[in-house]
């Protein structure tokens, strides 16, 4: 953020898949230099949501407003379990919580990008469905147990790396166009 206009640049933070965003979490404006800054910003009060992050910057009245961003990283994943009781669909890219579990009833559809911690589960449980459609799961052990449900479709993707997909007894596997990596 360099120049003697400079405007503003601030997060922003939706709980709801984007339709709304908290505004407020975190901003800085003004001429900051022109040397590299870093930030620690604390999102604990949004534990056990899953969060769609963005950056909006306001640049200043002149040509003198420069602003860039840089190396974003989370540095913690939040422990626990996320847990599906509905119908929903990720449609871009998430990263969500350290596990994930679709309970009786509920109907995960993803179509976007979602990326697990190494190792990370993912449970479907009895009643429950998952859908790869057309997106991209990275990362997680998939047990689909009795009365679960797992759909690849529309070029969809699991990438297992040491992980494992297993589909129990009474468990449904459909497999109707896509694929699933194996990277060692």
């Amino acid at each position: 953020m360099y120049g003697s206009e400079m405007g503003s640049l601030e997060l922003q933070i939706s709980i709801d898949g984007g339709t709304n965003w908290y505004t407020g979490i975190w901003s800085i404006s003004g001429n900051q230099g022109d040397s590299w800054k870093s930030a620690t910003i604390n999102l604990s009060e949004f534990t056990g949501s899953l969060v769609k992050l963005r950056f909006a910057a306001t640049t200043g009245t002149g040509y003198t407003s420069d602003i860039a961003i840089d190396n974003i990283s989370v540095t913690e994943v939040i422990s626990g379990t996320l847990y599906i009781t509905n119908t929903q669909t990720w449609t871009g890219f998430q990263s969500i919580c350290e596990h994930l579990t679709i309970q009786n009833g509920g109907k995960l559809t993803i179509s976007g990008g979602t990326i697990m911690p190494y190792s990370a589960n993912v449970t479907v449980n009895s009643g429950s469905e998952l859908i790869i459609d057309g997106g991209k799961l990275v990362n997680s052990n998939i047990t689909v147990n009795n009365g679960g449900k797992l759909t690849i479709n529309n070029n969809g993707i699991i990438v297992i790396n040491n992980d494992e997909v297993v589909i129990n007894t009474g468990g449904t596997f459909d497999f109707l166009y896509g694929e699933i990596q194996i990277k060692k």
